[in-house]
């Protein structure tokens, strides 16, 4: 109770001095740090102390919290500002700050750039890139280059007074490391912006990419820079000798070592067991090849296409601009099957001109498709055995739409054994289908000008049978016949043309 009423930072005090923790502590491995730690624990409870009441309880919650967190306060030092050791920072931490030897590191890192659409400045405002109305390019304006302009001179400002401040670290010696990607055609590309001025262009330093383009700017004036000066032919009226400070300016080649060649050793003796073991699983052939080439759903119209030798290409739907000129012949079929795919049967059968006005009037139909429909067609259908069919079915089904697996010796006719019989996924939609004492016969309107009835099924027949083969699937019942209706001949077709 006593120590829940007391003070974190008192408590800690009391422990360690009564019970010699602290030098129980010291003596342990790392001790001057391990001490540190414990009185910086100290100072942590004290600070927490001075921001409520929570006491010592508080205390132990707090680091309860930051434990289950995996949070963590910070460690104590216990190296010296003046120790002779090596101290890794970055320039910012380091301002104010100086050391007998300083390394400063990536002087070629280059600079970012801001190269947004959109750019924000506090005092000229907004600036971005706008679309071109003829091209749909974007294209920069002239607040945006301002702007630009403006935050390209604030960061190299900022670049080079961070520069300035890791060059006045050191006391004795200043180490400047750097790498050029090459350093005659950075030299050269400098050199041509250098001018007799006392002082570099303003807008050569503001378009430097890094910092040791600075020093080379420095360098190539410089009185002892000869060296460079000579690799890009500077003349000498460049060189600034106010405040002369002796460089020592130098280039280094490291010719490659030349390595005399080994002498040819013998041939090792071929191991003729592991070179059977090699060969044998580089001759490797994955038993299932064909089935990862195969996809893992198909459409009942692509399937179809590819296999039957009759499928060619389609008519595509028309913009809408050229509707004006009256539908196409598949356009009017596409007219005639959505008739019969949302049309009431028995009122079709009974009047189909009335029919065709409900549709238009409930918008199944616009009234270029409904024009485009031939109700005389529709008329002989409903008056053939097929169209009395649908009209006593216990079920008809419309424009239904499916997924079902088959088995892929329907879609690769070549595959066999296990892998003929492996699923795939089918989908597709049957214009019509009949269920008659639970038989099911699949219907499949067609509008194509053929004549020949036999010609008709080898470029449909395939389709059919796929849509059998998924219809006897999904509803589990089988399929008793599968029929082409040809409005066109006014009659159906069934296999191989019957």
């Amino acid at each position: 109770v006593l120590a829940a009423s007391m003070a974190a930072d008192v408590f800690i005090a009391q422990l360690t001095e009564q019970t010699g923790f602290e030098n129980i502590v010291r003596a342990m491995p790392g001790g001057e740090s391990r001490l540190a730690n414990l009185r910086l624990l100290q100072k942590y409870a004290a600070e927490y102390e001075t921001g409520g009441t929570g006491g010592l309880s508080g205390f132990l919650r707090f680091v309860e919290r930051l434990r289950r967190n995996r949070s963590d306060m910070e460690a104590a030092n216990v190296v010296s500002e003046n120790a002779d050791t090596v101290r890794i920072m970055s320039i910012h931490k380091s301002k104010g700050l100086e050391f007998p030897i300083c390394i400063v590191a990536g002087c070629g890192r280059q600079f970012t750039a801001e190269h947004g659409d959109l750019l924000l400045h506090p005092e000229l405002g907004l600036g971005m890139r706008l679309p071109d109305p003829e091209t749909g390019t974007r294209r920069t304006t002239l607040p945006r280059e301002a702007i630009s302009i403006a935050l390209s001179e604030n960061a190299s400002s900022e670049e080079l007074r961070v520069f300035y401040v890791a060059m006045t670290r050191a006391k004795e010696k200043l180490i400047l490391l750097s790498t050029v990607r090459s350093v005659d055609t950075t030299l050269e590309r400098l050199a041509a912006q250098i001018t007799p001025e006392e002082k570099i262009p303003a807008f050569a330093v503001n378009a430097v990419k890094s910092a040791s383009e600075w020093l080379l700017f420095c360098a190539l004036r410089h009185p002892d820079g000869e060296v460079l000066r000579r690799r890009v032919a500077l003349p000498e009226r460049c060189v600034v000798r106010e405040g002369y400070t002796p460089w020592r300016v130098e280039t280094l080649y490291l010719p490659p070592e030349e390595a005399e060649s080994p002498a040819p050793e013998a041939a090792a003796p071929v191991d003729e067991a592991f070179r059977a073991e090699v060969e044998a699983a580089l001759a490797y052939r994955y038993p299932f090849a064909a089935e990862t080439k195969m996809p893992t759903k198909v459409s009942a119209s692509g399937l179809a296409a590819v296999q039957s030798p009759e499928a060619g290409t389609r008519t595509l739907r028309r913009p809408s601009f050229l509707s004006a000129k009256g539908l196409t012949p598949a356009e009017r079929g596409t007219a005639l099957h959505d008739f019969m795919q949302f049309c009431v049967p028995e009122e079709a059968a009974r009047d189909p001109r009335s029919e065709l006005r409900r549709l238009v009037t409930e918008k199944f139909l616009t009234p270029e498709q409904a024009a485009a429909v031939d109700l005389r067609r529709v008329e002989r259908f409903f008056a053939g055995e097929l169209g009395r069919r649908v009209l006593r079915a216990d079920r008809v089904l419309r424009e239904q739409r499916f997924i079902a697996p088959i088995p892929m010796r329907l879609v690769d006719s070549s595959l066999t054994g296990d892998a003929a019989e492996e699923p795939v996924i089918l989908q597709g939609a049957v214009d019509c289908m009949l269920e008659e004492d639970g038989v099911l016969s699949v219907i499949d309107f067609k509008t194509d000008r053929i004549d020949d009835r036999a010609r008709l099924w080898a470029r449909y027949g395939t389709q059919l049978r796929l849509y059998a083969e998924a219809m006897s699937r999904v509803f589990r019942k089988p399929v008793g016949s599968i029929l082409l209706y040809s409005f066109y001949l006014n009659d159906a077709v069934g296999p191989d043309g019957a």
